[in-house]
């Protein structure tokens, strides 16, 4: 699933490689035997309509989210889910078999290249809204505090955490209270500071509650730095069954809960 440091990078580089250019045509992509979700309340000829003809002014993150401002005044709001993504092609020989098979949208612009969103799950979703009102887009009207961003205060996470019944993961990975932290990164958040993750939040001690609050933004911007050199995520290595601990060469535990894992090392995190 993409994480606020994937949504970034992805940020950075439409701001890059499209923001400006006309949009020639846009079309829903359809798979035999599967319909088209991504499009939310509005239809493909409502969408295609109301898009030809603009460009892209910016593209905003909101935590996993990502807002593209139209030079119309209204803006597409990207949901990624868990296996959502945008790709830019200039030209239909960059096009990998994967991103031709997951492609659920396509935006195509007056100079010939494109926009893919790709989603092999078939869950994330794509909407309309006029600038700035997203009251009916659920979690994002509710969007907690950015972890990167000026509010995100030692005394407003004091208050997060202080007003949490939840454990420790859950805390982390509450859109409505902190926004675009997702598995990957809470666990290494956790393993950093020392804190295993089925501890609830009202345990923490003012010490833990300020270390924690230190590493969050310290893991958001490294994961964000590795990502922009092209370098492979070293916080992916040691979460797996059997892995070894980065700090002290303990096996890590994996445990499942619903669809997913977590994963923790015993000897370092209390």
């Amino acid at each position: 699933m993409p994480e606020l440091p994937d949504v970034e990078i992805a940020r950075r580089t439409l701001i890059k490689s499209v923001v400006g250019k006309e949009i020639l045509s846009v079309e829903a992509i359809r798979t035999p035997g599967k319909l088209i979700r991504t499009l939310q309340d509005i239809s493909e000829e409502e969408f295609r309509s109301a898009i030809t003809g603009t460009a892209f002014k910016d593209f905003i993150r909101k935590g996993k989210f990502l807002i593209a401002p139209l030079t119309s005044g209204k803006s597409v709001v990207f949901h990624f889910m868990l296996s959502g993504w945008l790709d830019y092609f200039r030209s239909e020989d960059e096009v990998p078999d994967k991103a031709s098979k997951d492609a659920k949208l396509r935006f195509t612009f007056s100079d010939g290249s494109f926009l893919l969103f790709t989603d092999p799950r078939n869950l994330g979703r794509v909407f309309l809204v006029a600038e700035g009102e997203f009251e009916r887009l659920g979690v994002l009207a509710r969007m907690g505090v950015e972890p990167l961003g000026p509010d995100f205060t030692l005394d407003r996470f004091k208050e997060i955490v202080s007003a949490s019944a939840k454990s420790v993961k859950d805390l982390l990975t509450d859109q409505e209270k902190i926004a675009g932290i997702g598995n990957i990164y809470s666990d290494e958040v956790m393993r950093r500071a020392g804190i295993r993750p089925d501890r609830s939040a009202g345990s923490l001690s003012q010490k833990e509650i300020e270390k924690l609050y230190r590493t969050i933004p310290e893991v958001l911007e490294e994961g964000i730095a590795e990502m922009e050199a092209g370098r492979p995520r070293h916080m992916l290595e040691w979460r797996r069954k059997g892995a070894l601990c980065p700090d002290c060469g303990g096996e890590v535990v994996a445990v499942k809960r619903g669809a997913t894992h977590y994963y923790w090392c015993p000897k370092c995190q209390e």
